[in-house]
Order: structure tokens, then sequence, then C-alpha cells
């Protein structure tokens, strides 16, 4: 009978971890310690460019720069390899401005996914190569068997699931009482 409390206890317990993890830090950089290939690329495709800010993200043993920027009145995030050659452009949309046959496919996978769960941001993204758009979704839900996070889905633009990862935020060491 132990066993099989035990079992159980281990089905509920890693549910939550059945999401592939993402443990992604961001750390703002000069743009001196950008890539000088991606900068060029960077003022090539996007003219007048406002609010720009560089970043190294480091997600697991993987490194990526990524430039954050506001450009024809939509904020865009660029990524690149450590060489400068792209990775992906992704530009913030909002969720209710997608196609509602897209809208409607979101909401039956996410409603199976969890039992309570909210868009937080919505981007459509583009990589080279493919010539079709991709649309990455930060949820924040709450699965049946565990607590709420924060989610990223990478979702074809039929709605079909490409990714789902739970994003694991980083430690706020500021005690709150």
């Amino acid at each position: 009978m132990f066993k099989i409390l035990l079992f159980f206890f281990g089905l509920f317990v890693g549910f939550p971890s059945c999401f592939a993890q993402k443990r992604e830090v961001e750390k703002r950089i000069p743009m001196k310690r950008f890539p000088t290939l991606a900068q060029e690329l960077l003022a090539d495709s996007f003219p007048d460019l406002a609010r720009m800010k560089y970043y190294l993200e480091l997600n697991g043993t993987d490194t990526t720069y990524e430039a954050k920027f506001k450009w024809k009145r939509a904020f865009y995030s660029v990524e690149f390899l450590p060489t400068g050659s792209l990775m992906d452009v992704e530009k913030r949309l909002k969720f209710s401005g997608l196609p509602t046959s897209f809208q409607a496919a979101v909401e039956q996978q996410l409603g199976h996914d969890f039992t309570k769960f909210k868009v937080k941001k919505c981007q459509e993204q583009t990589v080279p190569g493919l010539e079709r758009k991709r649309y990455e979704l930060e949820i924040e839900g709450k699965p049946a068997s565990g607590k709420a996070a924060v989610f990223e889905y990478l979702f074809e633009e039929d709605g079909t699931v490409v990714q789902r990862q739970e994003v694991l935020l980083p430690s706020n060491d500021i005690n709150l009482y």
C-alpha cells in the first residue's frame, strides 16, 4: 500500500516537470561587447532604431546575444549567435490581434494543459530559412496537479505546439515581510 501511495505522490509532484525547463539569464552589456556582424545587420535591416539595448543571454550551456528595440511603433527582440549570425527576430503583438482560428487552437491547448491560465506576452517569430511564421507565448498557468508557474510555448501558425517549457525564474533575494 505504501508503495502505491509513493508512486502516486511521485506522479503528482512530477507532473509539472513533464514540461521542459528553461533557465535563462539575461545580462545587459555595452554595445562594444555585442558582435560587430550583428550590429551591421541591425543597422542595415532596421534603420532609425529607438531604445536600443544589448544583452548577453545564457541558457544552460548556450550563449547568445540579443538586441531589444522599438522600430516603426513595435517592439522587437533580435537574437544572434556569438559569431553574429542571425537566429531569430521576434516582434511583440497582442494575442487578441491574432487570427481567431489560431486563438481558438491555442486556447484549446492551454485549456488542456492548465486549470487556469493567462497569456502574458505574445511575439511573432521569424527564423531565417523558415518561410512560415511562428508565435511565442509566455503563459502564466496552473497545471492540474501543480503550482502556478510561467511557461513558454512556441506555436506554428495553425496552432500546433512546437515546443513548451517551464521558465525557471531567478530567485528573489529580497525578503518580504
